[in-house]
Protein backbone atom coordinates (compact mmCIF):
# COMPACT_ATOMS: atom_id res chain seq x y z
CA UNK A 1 0.00 0.00 0.00
CA UNK A 2 0.98 3.59 -0.62
CA UNK A 3 0.08 5.90 2.26
CA UNK A 4 -1.12 9.43 1.63
CA UNK A 5 -2.67 12.15 3.78
CA UNK A 6 -6.43 12.14 3.19
CA UNK A 7 -7.43 15.22 1.18
CA UNK A 8 -10.62 15.93 -0.76
CA UNK A 9 -8.56 17.06 -3.76
CA UNK A 10 -6.60 13.80 -4.09
CA UNK A 11 -8.80 11.09 -2.52
CA UNK A 12 -10.61 10.18 -5.76
CA UNK A 13 -7.39 10.01 -7.78
CA UNK A 14 -5.74 7.88 -5.12
CA UNK A 15 -8.77 5.57 -4.99
CA UNK A 16 -8.77 5.19 -8.78
CA UNK A 17 -5.07 4.35 -9.06
CA UNK A 18 -5.00 0.70 -7.92
CA UNK A 19 -7.92 -0.13 -10.21
CA UNK A 20 -6.20 1.40 -13.25
CA UNK A 21 -2.88 -0.21 -12.29
CA UNK A 22 -4.64 -3.59 -11.95
CA UNK A 23 -5.75 -3.40 -15.60
CA UNK A 24 -2.31 -4.24 -16.99
CA UNK A 25 1.47 -3.93 -16.95
CA UNK A 26 4.17 -3.55 -19.59
CA UNK A 27 4.60 -7.35 -19.74
CA UNK A 28 0.89 -8.10 -19.29
CA UNK A 29 -0.87 -5.16 -20.99
CA UNK A 30 -4.45 -6.38 -20.56
CA UNK A 31 -6.64 -8.27 -18.12
CA UNK A 32 -6.49 -11.48 -20.19
CA UNK A 33 -2.69 -11.58 -20.08
CA UNK A 34 -2.64 -10.62 -16.40
CA UNK A 35 -5.17 -13.34 -15.57
CA UNK A 36 -3.03 -15.88 -17.42
CA UNK A 37 0.01 -14.81 -15.37
CA UNK A 38 -2.00 -15.28 -12.17
CA UNK A 39 -3.17 -18.70 -13.37
CA UNK A 40 0.50 -19.65 -13.91
CA UNK A 41 0.97 -18.83 -10.22
CA UNK A 42 -1.50 -21.57 -9.31
CA UNK A 43 -4.52 -19.31 -9.21
CA UNK A 44 -3.00 -16.48 -7.22
CA UNK A 45 -5.03 -13.32 -6.85
CA UNK A 46 -4.25 -9.63 -6.69
CA UNK A 47 -7.06 -7.24 -5.86
CA UNK A 48 -7.06 -3.44 -5.55
CA UNK A 49 -7.34 -2.08 -2.02
CA UNK A 50 -8.50 1.36 -0.85
CA UNK A 51 -8.62 1.94 2.90
CA UNK A 52 -8.91 4.85 5.29
CA UNK A 53 -7.11 4.80 8.62
CA UNK A 54 -7.77 7.98 10.54
CA UNK A 55 -6.60 10.81 8.30
CA UNK A 56 -4.50 8.53 6.07
CA UNK A 57 -5.58 6.91 2.82
CA UNK A 58 -3.92 3.59 1.98
CA UNK A 59 -4.15 2.45 -1.63
CA UNK A 60 -2.55 -0.59 -3.17
CA UNK A 61 -3.17 -4.29 -3.54
CA UNK A 62 -4.10 -7.33 -1.49
CA UNK A 63 -2.52 -10.50 -2.84
CA UNK A 64 -2.94 -14.18 -2.12
CA UNK A 65 -0.64 -16.88 -3.46
CA UNK A 66 0.17 -20.52 -2.82
CA UNK A 67 3.05 -21.03 -0.40
CA UNK A 68 6.18 -22.41 -2.10
CA UNK A 69 6.11 -25.34 0.33
CA UNK A 70 2.85 -26.58 -1.23
CA UNK A 71 3.83 -26.09 -4.88
CA UNK A 72 4.78 -29.16 -6.90
CA UNK A 73 8.48 -29.92 -7.22
CA UNK A 74 10.79 -26.97 -6.71
CA UNK A 75 8.34 -24.40 -8.10
CA UNK A 76 9.09 -20.89 -6.82
CA UNK A 77 5.87 -18.90 -6.47
CA UNK A 78 6.95 -16.08 -4.15
CA UNK A 79 9.58 -14.59 -6.48
CA UNK A 80 7.24 -14.51 -9.47
CA UNK A 81 4.39 -13.14 -7.35
CA UNK A 82 6.62 -10.38 -5.97
CA UNK A 83 7.76 -9.52 -9.49
CA UNK A 84 4.16 -9.32 -10.69
CA UNK A 85 3.21 -7.04 -7.79
CA UNK A 86 6.24 -4.87 -8.53
CA UNK A 87 5.21 -4.67 -12.18
CA UNK A 88 1.69 -3.61 -11.18
CA UNK A 89 3.04 -0.80 -9.00
CA UNK A 90 5.99 0.34 -11.09
CA UNK A 91 5.49 -0.74 -14.72
CA UNK A 92 1.86 -0.07 -15.66
CA UNK A 93 0.47 -0.40 -19.15
CA UNK A 94 0.84 3.04 -20.74
CA UNK A 95 0.25 4.96 -23.93
CA UNK A 96 1.83 8.27 -24.97
CA UNK A 97 3.75 8.52 -21.70
CA UNK A 98 0.70 8.14 -19.44
CA UNK A 99 -2.07 5.78 -18.43
CA UNK A 100 -4.16 4.23 -21.16
CA UNK A 101 -7.20 6.42 -21.66
CA UNK A 102 -9.60 3.47 -22.08
CA UNK A 103 -8.47 2.05 -18.72
CA UNK A 104 -8.86 5.39 -16.94
CA UNK A 105 -12.28 6.09 -18.46
CA UNK A 106 -13.64 2.64 -17.62
CA UNK A 107 -12.32 2.58 -14.08
CA UNK A 108 -13.37 6.20 -13.47
CA UNK A 109 -16.96 5.23 -14.35
CA UNK A 110 -16.69 2.25 -11.99
CA UNK A 111 -15.38 4.50 -9.19
CA UNK A 112 -18.28 6.91 -9.63
CA UNK A 113 -20.67 3.93 -9.49
CA UNK A 114 -19.00 2.72 -6.25
CA UNK A 115 -19.31 6.20 -4.72
CA UNK A 116 -23.00 6.40 -5.68
CA UNK A 117 -23.70 2.83 -4.55
CA UNK A 118 -22.56 3.53 -0.98
CA UNK A 119 -26.08 4.78 -0.20
CA UNK A 120 -27.37 1.23 -0.71
CA UNK A 121 -25.44 -0.02 2.33
CA UNK A 122 -27.52 1.90 4.88
CA UNK A 123 -25.54 1.23 8.05
CA UNK A 124 -22.15 2.01 6.52
CA UNK A 125 -23.58 5.00 4.65
CA UNK A 126 -25.00 6.48 7.85
CA UNK A 127 -21.56 6.27 9.48
CA UNK A 128 -19.96 7.82 6.40
CA UNK A 129 -22.42 10.71 6.40
CA UNK A 130 -21.98 11.19 10.15
CA UNK A 131 -18.22 11.55 9.79
CA UNK A 132 -18.65 13.82 6.74
CA UNK A 133 -20.95 16.15 8.67
CA UNK A 134 -19.12 16.11 11.99
CA UNK A 135 -15.69 16.51 10.40
CA UNK A 136 -16.70 18.63 7.40
CA UNK A 137 -13.57 20.78 7.46
CA UNK A 138 -11.14 18.08 8.51
CA UNK A 139 -9.35 15.34 6.57
CA UNK A 140 -11.19 12.70 8.62
CA UNK A 141 -14.45 13.80 6.97
CA UNK A 142 -13.19 12.83 3.50
CA UNK A 143 -14.46 9.51 2.15
CA UNK A 144 -11.83 6.92 1.21
CA UNK A 145 -13.23 6.90 -2.35
CA UNK A 146 -13.32 10.67 -2.64
CA UNK A 147 -16.36 12.29 -4.23
CA UNK A 148 -18.16 12.24 -7.56
CA UNK A 149 -17.06 15.74 -8.56
CA UNK A 150 -13.34 15.06 -8.20
CA UNK A 151 -13.69 11.58 -9.70
CA UNK A 152 -15.51 12.88 -12.78
CA UNK A 153 -12.76 15.45 -13.38
CA UNK A 154 -9.97 12.86 -13.53
CA UNK A 155 -8.16 12.44 -16.84
CA UNK A 156 -5.34 10.11 -17.88
CA UNK A 157 -2.94 13.06 -17.63
CA UNK A 158 -4.07 14.19 -14.16
CA UNK A 159 -4.10 10.61 -12.86
CA UNK A 160 -0.58 10.03 -14.22
CA UNK A 161 0.61 13.18 -12.43
CA UNK A 162 -0.95 11.97 -9.17
CA UNK A 163 0.65 8.54 -9.64
CA UNK A 164 4.07 10.12 -10.11
CA UNK A 165 3.55 12.30 -7.01
CA UNK A 166 2.55 9.27 -4.91
CA UNK A 167 5.55 7.26 -6.07
CA UNK A 168 7.91 10.05 -5.08
CA UNK A 169 6.33 11.06 -1.75
CA UNK A 170 4.17 8.27 -0.30
CA UNK A 171 5.61 5.81 2.21
CA UNK A 172 4.94 2.16 1.40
Amino acid sequence: SLLSPLKAETASANALLPYVLRRGTERHPDMESLSAALDDLYGGSIEPSVRKKGETQAVGFVASFLDDAFAPGQTRILEDAAQLLGDLFLRPATEKGGFRSDYVEGERANLIDRIQAQINEKRAYSLLRLSQEMCANEPYGVDKLGDEEHAAALTPVSLWARYQALLSTAPV
